[in-house]
């Protein structure tokens, strides 16, 4: 083979390598960065669920309007992301969690309809037991936090003649508030193997590209120093002859 064709293919080989691995490194920083973007949502996903199990507690302790305004945001929040997350990543796995989350979002709806309820239908009642008035602010502060011990004072104060739907409406609050959050600790667990999951696929994406480099960028040196032999080699040869 000619000098001029040795030169020519040693240059194809190596721009083809340079194109190989310019090609790769590029296909694995989208990846990687893709991988990174979509553990930052589930990390996202796994605070605002803790977020929201904290306010669903305070408003269980305090009773506290203000908690409940929280919890809504935050079911907001975590509805928004979750879509989001699905439709930039074309990934079915946040549905599951959706799906818990809608529930969720009911049960709570249900919770805070039963909790007005209740306190409307209590305040018609006290007048019938004002020698007991010192224990209604303890029954207001805490039914929400103990529904059952509540409903036992209740009947103990007032005559089980009486006609009220508030013993009915603190044992529906009991069961609700029992799935309630059987249904945030769900929310929880999917969160946290979400946010596995993520970690899982940024480190596998990280260690691949990791890998290409290490393979691709000692080829292209090793064929180019090869390459580099063969046309000084060539060239002696000639040099040679022609003295």
């Amino acid at each position: 083979m000619s000098l001029e064709r040795k030169i020519i293919l040693s240059f194809v080989i190596s721009a083809t390598i340079i194109a190989i691995f310019t090609v790769s490194s590029y296909v694995n920083f989208l990846e990687v960065r893709k991988e990174i973007r979509y553990l930052e949502l589930s990390d996202t996903v796994r605070s605002k669920s803790l977020q929201l199990r904290r306010h669903e507690k305070n408003f269980f302790l305090y009773g506290d309007s203000k908690e409940i305004e929280e919890v809504h945001t935050y079911l907001r929040d975590l509805k928004t992301t979750l879509e989001q997350g699905r439709k930039s990543y074309n990934t079915e796995k946040p549905l599951g969690l959706e799906n818990k989350i809608d529930e969720y979002s009911r049960r709570f709806n249900r919770i805070e309809v039963i909790y007005r309820d209740f306190l409307k239908d209590f305040a018609g009642l006290k007048p019938l037991g004002k020698e007991y008035s010192l224990f209604f602010p303890l029954i207001e502060s805490t039914f929400l936090e103990r529904p059952l011990v509540n409903a036992e004072l209740i009947k103990k104060i007032f005559s089980p003649k009486v006609s009220s739907p508030v013993i009915t409406e603190l044992m529906e609050l009991n069961d609700e508030i029992a799935s309630l959050r059987k249904n945030g600790e769900e929310i929880l667990t999917l969160s946290k193997d979400l946010d596995k999951s993520a970690r899982e696929k940024a480190e596998r994406a990280i260690s691949l590209s990791q890998t290409a480099a290490l393979v691709l960028f000692p080829l292209f040196l090793i064929v180019g120093l090869a390459a580099l032999f063969a046309i000084s080699h060539s060239i002696v040869k000639r040099l040679k002859i022609l003295t």
